[in-house]
């Protein structure tokens, strides 16, 4: 590499674990697709993928059998999520590189599917999501445990706020929209 040349991208990879049962997943990489082919090319048969056309609308599931997608070409872009059911346990690997700047999720008024566009582990307010009085935020506890969930009101979080793991995701019914800002920069 030539002297004084350097790069600002950050690039790696992410492992989410999908136990059997349900979870919420989310790919927060930039890889060269975001097709859910090529992102998770080999799950186990009668693996199903739930999107959302964010607001009021659900789109209707993705089966994988005989070693294919119903429609690979779905996409699971960084900011959005997905709620995946699975026959038996196993991994998904997202390559790609880690988003850096001023980052913006659209957040339609009723449900969504979000996450954090950035790979890290904290409070819905540390990753930058600044909630409306109104808003749930639905978690699957993973596998076959029911969901959780949180509400926004009287300017604070019941029973708690919400926190998101690396390459998970939630649903989130939001009162009014709006979007979900961070600027992050790797240093």
């Amino acid at each position: 590499m030539a002297a004084g040349v350097t790069s600002v991208n950050v690039v790696g990879y992410i492992n989410v674990s999908v136990p059997a049962g349900f979870s919420f997943i989310a790919n927060q990489l930039v890889g060269s697709s975001s097709k859910l082919s090529d992102l998770i090319p080999n799950p186990p048969d009668e693996t199903v993928i739930y999107t959302w056309d964010n607001g009021f609308a659900s789109n209707g599931y993705n089966l994988f059998g005989d070693s294919t997608w119903e429609n690979g070409d779905i996409t699971l872009t960084p900011g959005a999520g997905a709620l995946v059911f699975a026959k038996s346990p196993f991994t998904v690997t997202f390559v790609g590189e880690v988003k850096q700047g001023q980052l913006n999720t659209s957040i339609a008024k009723g449900f969504n599917f979000v996450s954090s566009q950035v790979p890290q582990e904290g409070t819905v307010s540390a990753l930058g999501y600044t909630p409306n009085a109104g808003d749930v935020l639905y978690k699957w506890d993973n596998g076959f445990f029911a969901y959780s969930w949180d509400i926004f009101g009287d300017s604070a979080w019941d029973p708690s706020e919400p926190t998101l793991g690396v390459g998970q995701s939630a649903l989130l019914f939001s009162a009014a929209g709006g979007s979900w800002n961070r600027s992050f920069t790797v240093n």
